[in-house]
């Protein structure tokens, strides 16, 4: 008799373990909820209760908040998927790695007994100014520039800057442009013109975004047009 149970109880968990998890949560009422809509909420800079100096009020009248669509391309999930709190998570860590905002939070929400994927986002500064100066003997090096990071709230970048160095100055100029005319694909570009030269390069291609992605295609390319310093010893016999 003993053994009889024994049987039976290992076919049962033999056949337990055989159902996919999917099938038991189903069977246990732990059906995963669907998003139903998606909530983007984007504040600018300072939000209206913190905007209290002209200083503050300025800084967001220059800043154009970030655009839903820039927001939307990172998150892992849409309207209609089964609700994964490791894609949620992931996809929040997609934008905070952007730069772009000083606070982010993906979290679900009930509205009107629907099931909504709220993101929560306050943009962060985006001009930033770039200044050096050095000293090297007699000689003064330095640069003066800007980078924007957050163009018109699209999420892409340029910058630009002057250089002046021991035996030469010029301009550091470049571009970056995320999913371009609603693609996967960037574009990734910089020019240095100095006055011994030139010297550029050009990305295009789908890069790594997360850590779920399995590929990433992508096309490097660069050039160089400029004079090269030599120095050569001469003997004389």
């Amino acid at each position: 008799m003993r053994l009889g149970r024994s049987l039976f109880a290992f076919v049962c968990g033999s056949l337990v373990g055989a159902v996919p998890m999917s099938a038991m949560a189903q069977q246990r009422g732990g059906v995963r909820p669907v998003i139903d809509t998606i909530v983007i909420e984007v504040d600018n800079v300072f939000r209206p209760e913190e905007a209290t100096t002209p200083g503050k009020r300025f800084m967001n009248t220059l800043h154009v908040p970030t655009k839903r669509h820039v927001i939307r391309h990172q998150l892992l999930l849409r309207e209609g998927d089964p609700y994964d709190s490791l894609l949620a998570a992931e996809s929040e860590r997609n934008l905070r790695l952007l730069g772009l905002f000083s606070t982010i939070d993906v979290d679900t929400v009930r509205l009107d007994g629907t099931l909504a994927l709220r993101v929560r986002a306050q943009d962060g500064v985006s001009l930033l100014p770039t200044v050096s100066l050095q000293v090297i003997g007699s000689t003064l090096l330095w640069s003066l520039g800007a980078t924007e990071k957050n163009l018109v709230g699209t999420g892409s970048m340029v910058r630009g800057a002057y250089r002046q160095e021991v035996d030469r100055g010029g301009w550091d100029l470049g571009a970056r442009f995320a999913f371009v005319a609603g693609t996967q694909i960037d574009i990734d570009g910089g020019l240095e013109r100095w006055s011994d030269g030139n010297v550029g390069y050009a990305l295009v291609g789908d890069p790594y975004r997360s850590n779920l992605d399995r590929r990433a295609i992508v096309t490097l390319g660069s050039g160089v047009d400029r004079r090269v310093l030599q120095y050569r010893t001469e003997t004389t016999v």
